[in-house]
């Protein structure tokens, strides 16, 4: 079966919070300790959304400026109306074509993004075009290759039942894998490029918690929203089957994301 060709549009701030916040700055904070960056550096955050991703670079690197930018209007406005500090600033922006001068920042980070971003290539160029030498430009994905990402049990089963060629259009899975990272910001003209996995421990309270996180925002909801009420009963019943529920009804399984670095 062909892709699905749905786009996946990440314009709800509330919804993407509920969707995707707490687990992004679970991973983020582990991101940026790998990273172990001076304090004082100016950051640009490619792909901010709600600003979760933002939030933790004040907190655990006092930059001296964070630009944090997003094609979606809606996510920074919501970005824009929970900021938390003078030198934090949130702008509508385009990653493949970046509104700044070159070399104005000391790090270039992504969170969750490039696998989102049609022409990849472009997006990470511009990253190493705006920090200067001698600079970071780094990024984080969900291991969607290896089926490990937040909402794993869900995208299983729908694959379960849309056939095996089945993929979800926008999600572009195969270039989450680390050698494609790594290759990708090689073949940018990036240096001393790394990579890693960063694994994490998810817990939602019970099955309802996981399915309204994971089906009311994001790509597998975009998909399945127009499907008819019995096949969204079948996908229920079979995602039911594939996670474990202690006995305090809570339901908890790892996640885990690739991570990239290289230097200007």
């Amino acid at each position: 079966m062909a892709d699905a060709l749905k786009p996946v549009l990440f314009t709800d701030g509330a919804g993407y919070e509920k969707f995707m916040g707490q687990w992004s700055r679970t991973v983020g904070r582990i991101f940026l300790d790998w990273l172990s960056l001076p304090v004082g550096l100016k950051w640009l955050d490619v792909g901010c959304g709600t600003g979760a991703f933002t939030e933790i670079i004040r907190q655990l690197c006092a930059p001296s400026e964070i630009v944090a930018i997003d094609p979606s209007r809606a996510q920074i406005s919501y970005a824009t109306s929970h900021k938390t500090a003078d030198n934090v600033q949130f702008k509508v922006a385009d990653a493949r074509a970046l509104p700044f001068e070159n070399g104005q920042f000391d790090v270039a980070a992504s969170a969750l993004v490039l696998n989102f971003i049609p022409d990849r290539e472009k997006a990470v160029g511009e990253m190493r075009r705006v920090v200067r030498p001698g600079g970071t430009v780094a990024a984080y994905v969900w291991d969607f290759s290896g089926d490990r990402g937040t909402a794993q049990h869900l995208h299983i089963a729908i694959a379960e039942l849309e056939g095996p060629d089945f993929k979800v259009g926008g999600l572009n899975a195969e270039t989450t894998e680390q050698s494609r990272l790594k290759s990708l910001f090689e073949d940018t003209g990036l240096s001393s490029v790394e990579t890693r996995s960063i694994d994490i421990s998810l817990t939602y309270d019970d099955f309802e918690d996981y399915w309204n996180s994971n089906t009311g925002f994001g790509p597998f909801g975009v998909l399945i929203k127009d499907w008819s009420k019995e096949k969204r009963h079948r996908l229920k019943l079979l995602v039911k089957t594939k996670l474990v529920t202690d006995n305090n009804g809570k339901i908890t399984y790892s996640a885990r994301a690739n991570a990239v670095r290289g230097r200007v």
